[in-house]
């Protein structure tokens, strides 16, 4: 099962303080030193058991596609991410591709212009690049700013935990209503796709974890176990790939599983 969030986009507005981007006549932005209009963002702490799923269909003239997955984190600190992008162009094309969490959802003929700008709850702006060796002061959409631009043709199972992320609805990161855009390297957009939540359910076993249908094999590739996967694995949820015999006493056993194949 799964369901389409509804639309929406969650900004906020403060007086810039004196100073926060100010800089002498002629001298360029120190990188270091930048923030957001209201402050760095936070590091997520409080995210609930969740899965958000974004997937790039192949077209007729665009064989283009892929998925973001996203999953909360065991201890609900951030999220993991898993980027597969296949059949990017490279025909004609220069330097990596970037790609951002959105503001808005997509409307229904995917219009990528219809996505608004990346998701920046803080005002940080995207003037000046993100210091890769300071997320928090990113914008918080700003995955490729914080997590590595994407060579073409292929990145094939890209996986990080992003801190400043949220999978709690009414929250200022929550990106799970919203989209994820693909720019080429000159920054027009070149592929967009909603997120869509996924529910949780039981397994056979009375494992619990996030059950994907038709996405392929499973995210993470585990030893041969007596729980087999269904499209992106079933029981122990996404990290487990085609099946695993961990089957930890308590807890969520997916959770457990992914903190010890991503070693975070």
């Amino acid at each position: 099962m799964k369901k389409q969030f509804g639309s929406g986009a969650l900004t906020a507005w403060a007086i810039l303080p004196l100073g926060s981007l100010a800089v002498p006549c002629g001298a360029a932005p120190d990188p270091t030193s930048i923030t957001g209009k209201l402050g760095d963002a936070p590091v997520i702490t409080n995210n609930p058991p969740a899965v958000a799923v974004a997937q790039f269909i192949a077209t007729e003239g665009k064989p283009f596609h892929g998925s973001v997955v996203a999953v909360s984190s065991p201890d609900g600190t951030g999220v993991f991410f898993q980027v597969n992008f296949r059949n990017l162009p490279t025909d004609g094309v220069c330097g990596p591709y970037e790609y951002h969490l959105h503001e808005r959802a997509l409307p229904p003929d995917g219009n990528c212009s219809a996505a608004g700008g990346h998701l920046d709850p803080f005002q940080r702006g995207q003037e000046i690049p993100c210091d890769i060796n300071r997320p928090q002061s990113c914008q918080v959409g700003d995955l490729s700013g914080k997590h590595g631009k994407v060579a073409a043709p292929n990145l094939e199972f890209k996986r990080y935990r992003e801190l400043y992320t949220s999978l709690t609805p009414d929250t200022t990161a929550f990106f799970a209503n919203r989209s994820v855009v693909v720019h080429f390297p000159n920054g027009t957009r070149f592929a967009c796709a909603n997120f869509t939540s996924r529910d949780f359910l039981l397994d056979a076993k009375g494992v619990d974890g996030p059950r994907f249908e038709g996405l392929g094999p499973g995210m993470f590739g585990g030893p041969a176990g007596d729980l087999p996967g269904v499209g992106f694995g079933r029981g122990l949820g996404p990290w487990a790939g085609p099946g695993s015999g961990l089957l930890p006493p308590d807890g969520r056993p997916w959770f457990k599983r992914a903190l010890s194949l991503l070693r975070m």
